[in-house]
Protein backbone atom coordinates (compact mmCIF):
# COMPACT_ATOMS: atom_id res chain seq x y z
CA UNK A 1 0.00 0.00 0.00
CA UNK A 2 1.05 3.58 -0.66
CA UNK A 3 -0.43 5.65 2.16
CA UNK A 4 -0.47 9.36 2.94
CA UNK A 5 -0.64 9.96 6.68
CA UNK A 6 -2.33 12.64 8.77
CA UNK A 7 -0.13 14.40 11.31
CA UNK A 8 -0.85 14.14 15.05
CA UNK A 9 -2.69 17.45 15.18
CA UNK A 10 -5.08 16.09 12.54
CA UNK A 11 -5.38 12.73 14.30
CA UNK A 12 -6.34 14.41 17.57
CA UNK A 13 -9.46 15.83 15.92
CA UNK A 14 -10.83 12.26 15.99
CA UNK A 15 -10.80 11.95 19.78
CA UNK A 16 -14.51 11.27 19.74
CA UNK A 17 -17.00 8.39 19.74
CA UNK A 18 -19.17 8.76 16.65
CA UNK A 19 -21.69 5.96 17.24
CA UNK A 20 -25.08 7.04 18.49
CA UNK A 21 -26.73 4.77 21.06
CA UNK A 22 -29.18 3.59 18.39
CA UNK A 23 -26.40 2.68 15.97
CA UNK A 24 -24.37 0.97 18.65
CA UNK A 25 -27.34 -1.05 19.91
CA UNK A 26 -28.11 -2.30 16.40
CA UNK A 27 -24.48 -3.28 15.85
CA UNK A 28 -24.22 -5.09 19.18
CA UNK A 29 -27.44 -6.99 18.44
CA UNK A 30 -25.96 -8.18 15.15
CA UNK A 31 -22.83 -9.46 16.91
CA UNK A 32 -24.88 -11.24 19.59
CA UNK A 33 -26.91 -12.94 16.88
CA UNK A 34 -23.76 -14.07 15.08
CA UNK A 35 -22.03 -15.74 18.06
CA UNK A 36 -24.08 -17.94 20.38
CA UNK A 37 -21.58 -17.57 23.24
CA UNK A 38 -20.42 -14.13 22.23
CA UNK A 39 -17.16 -13.44 20.37
CA UNK A 40 -13.89 -14.33 22.10
CA UNK A 41 -11.52 -12.08 20.14
CA UNK A 42 -11.99 -8.53 18.89
CA UNK A 43 -9.80 -6.26 16.79
CA UNK A 44 -10.54 -2.55 16.33
CA UNK A 45 -8.39 -1.11 13.53
CA UNK A 46 -7.96 2.64 13.89
CA UNK A 47 -9.56 2.32 17.33
CA UNK A 48 -7.93 5.50 18.62
CA UNK A 49 -9.10 6.45 22.10
CA UNK A 50 -10.54 2.97 22.72
CA UNK A 51 -14.03 4.07 23.71
CA UNK A 52 -15.67 1.80 21.15
CA UNK A 53 -13.59 -1.17 22.29
CA UNK A 54 -14.48 -0.42 25.92
CA UNK A 55 -18.14 -0.82 25.03
CA UNK A 56 -17.51 -4.09 23.19
CA UNK A 57 -15.59 -5.53 26.13
CA UNK A 58 -18.38 -4.50 28.48
CA UNK A 59 -20.93 -6.32 26.33
CA UNK A 60 -18.81 -9.44 25.67
CA UNK A 61 -17.07 -10.46 28.93
CA UNK A 62 -15.24 -13.47 27.47
CA UNK A 63 -13.56 -11.45 24.71
CA UNK A 64 -10.00 -10.19 24.43
CA UNK A 65 -9.77 -6.89 22.55
CA UNK A 66 -6.96 -5.36 20.49
CA UNK A 67 -6.87 -1.70 19.49
CA UNK A 68 -4.52 -0.80 16.64
CA UNK A 69 -3.83 2.82 15.76
CA UNK A 70 -1.04 4.86 14.19
CA UNK A 71 -1.64 7.76 16.59
CA UNK A 72 0.29 7.44 19.84
CA UNK A 73 -1.60 10.47 21.12
CA UNK A 74 -4.98 8.79 20.72
CA UNK A 75 -3.76 5.49 22.14
CA UNK A 76 -2.59 7.30 25.26
CA UNK A 77 -6.19 8.37 25.87
CA UNK A 78 -7.30 4.74 26.37
CA UNK A 79 -8.60 3.63 29.74
CA UNK A 80 -6.72 0.65 31.11
CA UNK A 81 -8.62 -2.62 30.92
CA UNK A 82 -7.34 -6.13 31.72
CA UNK A 83 -8.72 -7.51 28.46
CA UNK A 84 -7.70 -4.61 26.21
CA UNK A 85 -4.37 -4.61 24.37
CA UNK A 86 -3.01 -1.50 22.66
CA UNK A 87 -0.90 -1.79 19.51
CA UNK A 88 0.84 1.20 17.92
CA UNK A 89 1.43 1.00 14.18
CA UNK A 90 0.11 1.50 10.68
CA UNK A 91 -2.66 -0.73 9.38
CA UNK A 92 -0.58 -1.54 6.29
CA UNK A 93 1.45 -3.76 8.65
CA UNK A 94 -1.62 -5.31 10.28
CA UNK A 95 -0.60 -9.01 10.00
CA UNK A 96 2.75 -8.30 11.66
CA UNK A 97 1.20 -6.06 14.33
CA UNK A 98 -1.24 -8.78 15.38
CA UNK A 99 1.56 -11.37 15.51
CA UNK A 100 -0.40 -14.23 14.00
CA UNK A 101 -3.56 -13.71 16.06
CA UNK A 102 -6.97 -14.21 14.46
CA UNK A 103 -10.30 -12.69 15.43
CA UNK A 104 -14.02 -13.33 15.56
CA UNK A 105 -14.86 -9.67 14.94
CA UNK A 106 -12.79 -6.98 13.23
CA UNK A 107 -14.13 -3.43 13.41
CA UNK A 108 -13.07 -0.66 11.02
CA UNK A 109 -14.85 2.56 11.94
CA UNK A 110 -14.41 5.60 9.69
CA UNK A 111 -10.97 4.44 8.55
CA UNK A 112 -11.26 3.33 4.92
CA UNK A 113 -11.68 6.84 3.53
CA UNK A 114 -8.28 7.72 5.02
CA UNK A 115 -6.37 5.11 2.98
CA UNK A 116 -5.27 7.80 0.56
CA UNK A 117 -2.57 7.50 -2.10
CA UNK A 118 -1.21 9.76 -4.83
CA UNK A 119 -4.09 8.94 -7.17
CA UNK A 120 -7.79 8.26 -6.67
CA UNK A 121 -7.52 4.82 -8.28
CA UNK A 122 -4.58 3.89 -6.07
CA UNK A 123 -6.56 4.98 -3.01
CA UNK A 124 -9.34 2.53 -3.91
CA UNK A 125 -6.73 -0.17 -4.43
CA UNK A 126 -5.43 0.55 -0.92
CA UNK A 127 -8.91 -0.13 0.46
CA UNK A 128 -9.14 -3.42 -1.42
CA UNK A 129 -5.69 -4.57 -0.28
CA UNK A 130 -6.36 -3.65 3.31
CA UNK A 131 -9.74 -5.39 3.44
CA UNK A 132 -8.16 -8.52 1.95
CA UNK A 133 -5.48 -8.50 4.66
CA UNK A 134 -8.11 -7.97 7.36
CA UNK A 135 -10.22 -10.86 6.03
CA UNK A 136 -7.21 -13.14 6.32
CA UNK A 137 -7.23 -12.49 10.09
CA UNK A 138 -10.81 -13.68 10.59
CA UNK A 139 -11.64 -16.90 12.39
CA UNK A 140 -14.12 -19.22 10.65
CA UNK A 141 -17.51 -17.59 11.01
CA UNK A 142 -15.92 -14.23 11.73
CA UNK A 143 -17.18 -10.90 10.47
CA UNK A 144 -15.86 -7.43 9.64
CA UNK A 145 -17.89 -4.46 10.89
CA UNK A 146 -17.38 -1.25 8.91
CA UNK A 147 -18.72 2.24 9.61
CA UNK A 148 -18.27 4.74 6.80
CA UNK A 149 -19.44 8.12 5.58
CA UNK A 150 -21.60 8.12 2.46
CA UNK A 151 -21.36 11.21 0.27
CA UNK A 152 -24.31 10.92 -2.09
CA UNK A 153 -24.10 12.85 -5.35
CA UNK A 154 -27.11 13.99 -7.34
CA UNK A 155 -28.74 11.04 -9.10
CA UNK A 156 -26.77 8.81 -6.66
CA UNK A 157 -23.51 9.41 -8.49
CA UNK A 158 -20.06 9.22 -6.91
CA UNK A 159 -18.96 12.61 -8.32
CA UNK A 160 -18.48 14.23 -4.87
CA UNK A 161 -15.98 11.51 -3.97
CA UNK A 162 -13.71 12.44 -6.89
CA UNK A 163 -14.04 16.16 -6.31
CA UNK A 164 -13.41 16.06 -2.55
CA UNK A 165 -10.39 13.83 -3.12
CA UNK A 166 -8.98 16.34 -5.64
CA UNK A 167 -9.56 19.33 -3.33
CA UNK A 168 -8.10 17.71 -0.21
CA UNK A 169 -5.03 16.42 -2.07
CA UNK A 170 -3.87 19.94 -3.04
CA UNK A 171 -0.67 20.54 -1.07
CA UNK A 172 0.09 24.21 -1.68
CA UNK A 173 0.60 25.67 1.84
CA UNK A 174 -1.69 28.68 1.34
CA UNK A 175 -4.50 26.50 0.01
CA UNK A 176 -4.04 23.96 2.81
CA UNK A 177 -4.40 26.68 5.47
CA UNK A 178 -7.66 27.80 3.88
CA UNK A 179 -9.04 24.30 3.18
CA UNK A 180 -8.43 23.05 6.72
CA UNK A 181 -11.24 25.29 7.88
CA UNK A 182 -13.57 22.88 6.09
CA UNK A 183 -11.58 19.63 5.72
CA UNK A 184 -9.33 18.42 8.54
CA UNK A 185 -7.62 16.17 5.98
CA UNK A 186 -6.60 19.05 3.66
CA UNK A 187 -3.10 18.59 2.28
CA UNK A 188 -3.24 14.82 2.80
CA UNK A 189 -6.50 13.81 1.16
CA UNK A 190 -9.66 11.87 1.83
CA UNK A 191 -11.54 9.37 -0.35
CA UNK A 192 -15.20 9.14 0.64
CA UNK A 193 -17.66 7.04 -1.34
CA UNK A 194 -21.37 6.98 -1.99
CA UNK A 195 -23.33 3.98 -0.73
CA UNK A 196 -23.12 2.46 -4.20
CA UNK A 197 -19.38 3.18 -4.27
CA UNK A 198 -18.80 1.30 -1.01
CA UNK A 199 -20.96 -1.58 -2.21
CA UNK A 200 -18.89 -1.86 -5.40
CA UNK A 201 -15.66 -1.87 -3.40
CA UNK A 202 -16.87 -4.62 -1.10
CA UNK A 203 -18.03 -6.70 -4.07
CA UNK A 204 -14.62 -6.36 -5.74
CA UNK A 205 -13.08 -7.74 -2.54
CA UNK A 206 -15.34 -10.80 -2.77
CA UNK A 207 -17.43 -9.69 0.21
CA UNK A 208 -21.12 -10.13 0.79
CA UNK A 209 -22.93 -7.56 2.93
CA UNK A 210 -24.50 -9.46 5.81
CA UNK A 211 -25.94 -6.43 7.61
CA UNK A 212 -26.55 -2.76 6.84
CA UNK A 213 -27.84 0.04 9.06
CA UNK A 214 -28.17 3.55 7.67
CA UNK A 215 -27.95 6.65 9.81
CA UNK A 216 -30.16 9.60 8.99
CA UNK A 217 -28.61 12.23 6.76
CA UNK A 218 -26.50 14.94 8.34
CA UNK A 219 -28.20 18.28 8.88
CA UNK A 220 -26.32 21.35 7.60
CA UNK A 221 -27.09 25.05 7.72
CA UNK A 222 -27.51 27.17 4.61
CA UNK A 223 -23.86 28.31 4.58
CA UNK A 224 -22.51 24.77 4.48
CA UNK A 225 -25.09 23.63 1.93
CA UNK A 226 -24.01 26.44 -0.38
CA UNK A 227 -20.35 25.51 0.13
CA UNK A 228 -21.01 21.88 -0.84
CA UNK A 229 -23.21 22.73 -3.85
CA UNK A 230 -20.26 22.99 -6.32
CA UNK A 231 -19.24 19.47 -5.30
CA UNK A 232 -22.54 18.07 -6.68
CA UNK A 233 -23.23 16.74 -3.17
CA UNK A 234 -26.88 15.91 -2.55
CA UNK A 235 -26.56 14.62 1.01
CA UNK A 236 -24.18 13.25 3.60
CA UNK A 237 -24.92 10.36 5.90
CA UNK A 238 -23.13 7.34 7.26
CA UNK A 239 -23.84 3.65 7.27
CA UNK A 240 -22.81 0.52 9.14
CA UNK A 241 -21.95 -2.67 7.30
CA UNK A 242 -21.10 -6.20 8.32
CA UNK A 243 -19.25 -8.04 5.57
CA UNK A 244 -17.95 -11.53 5.12
CA UNK A 245 -16.33 -13.31 2.23
CA UNK A 246 -19.21 -14.55 0.13
CA UNK A 247 -18.92 -18.27 0.98
CA UNK A 248 -18.60 -17.50 4.70
CA UNK A 249 -21.63 -15.22 4.56
CA UNK A 250 -23.75 -17.95 2.99
CA UNK A 251 -22.64 -20.47 5.62
CA UNK A 252 -23.45 -18.02 8.44
CA UNK A 253 -26.91 -17.41 6.97
CA UNK A 254 -27.61 -21.17 6.92
CA UNK A 255 -26.56 -21.51 10.57
CA UNK A 256 -28.89 -18.68 11.64
CA UNK A 257 -31.73 -20.18 9.60
CA UNK A 258 -31.51 -23.60 11.30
Amino acid sequence: MQLAYLDESQNEAFDYEYHSEEELAAKLNYVRGSFAQGPSSLLDVGGGNGKFMDRLLEEFPRAQGYVVDISSSLLQKNRQHPRKHLVHGSLEHLPALTAGATFDVITINWVLHHLVATTYERSLKNVEQFLASAADLLNPGGTILIAENEFQGFFDTNIPSHMIYAVTRVQHPSFVRLARRYFNTAGVGVCFQSLRGWERLFARCGFQIDYYHQHARWQHGLKKRLMFAPLFLREQRHGHFAVRRAAAAQAAHQVRSN
